[in-house]
């Protein structure tokens, strides 16, 4: 089941530095998409901005790739080809079906830019209810990817109990939340000759 997500609502969390960095290209974000800014960091991650998904009602199906399982699309962000995905929050309330375990429920974010698998309950084997709260910085395993052409996040199990069917499902108060470089390190330059290249035909 896919899901595509073109309008929703959303926070985006900001350390103040980061308007500075922002300069060239967060303006136009900030006034497309009408963000919401909170001089806070979230999980002592500074320089990035934050951006929330609400998963609350969502579950998980089958294994990997399976056509049963749930597809969330995200493919409105502004400038996305610029942006870095570096960091991942996560409080999720999740009760399983049958033998399930907490362990096997798994998101798949994938982009044309790069991919992550993110298991929360890892070595929670047991089946059952259970909240799960955490933070992962993936600059620091080197696996930060471009927003690229959009996002999806499928749902999936890593072992499938019950096929076709609901193994585990998410309660209220459960989402993900996304930590984005704008621009991403590896673009900033070529923004900046961009600029200086429409700014230079202008003129003729």
């Amino acid at each position: 089941m896919r899901i595509v997500v073109r309008y929703f609502s959303y926070f985006w969390y900001a350390y103040p530095m980061e308007l500075n960095i922002l300069s060239m290209s967060g303006v136009v974000i900030w006034m497309m998409s009408g963000l919401v800014h909170t001089p806070i960091a979230l999980g002592g991650v500074h320089d990035v901005l934050w951006y929330q998904i609400n998963l609350s009602g969502s579950s998980f199906v089958d294994s990997y790739a399976d056509p049963d399982n749930q597809v969330l699309s995200f493919d409105d962000f502004p400038l996305s080809d610029y942006v870095q995905i570096t960091a991942i929050r996560w409080n999720l309330n999740i009760e399983t079906v049958g033998g399930s375990w907490v362990s096997e429920a798994s998101f798949a974010l994938r982009t044309d830019g790069g991919s992550y698998t993110l298991t929360p309950g890892l070595e929670h084997d047991y089946p059952g209810f259970e909240t799960l709260a955490g933070l992962i910085d993936l600059r620091d395993s080197s696996d930060a990817f471009l927003l690229h052409n959009g996002l999806s996040i499928e749902l999936f199990e890593t072992f499938d109990d019950l096929p076709n069917q609901t193994d585990a499902g998410l309660a209220a108060g459960s989402y993900l939340v996304l930590g984005l470089q704008v621009p991403a390190p590896t673009t900033v330059g070529v923004l900046g000759i961009g600029l200086l290249v429409g700014i230079r035909r202008r003129r003729f």
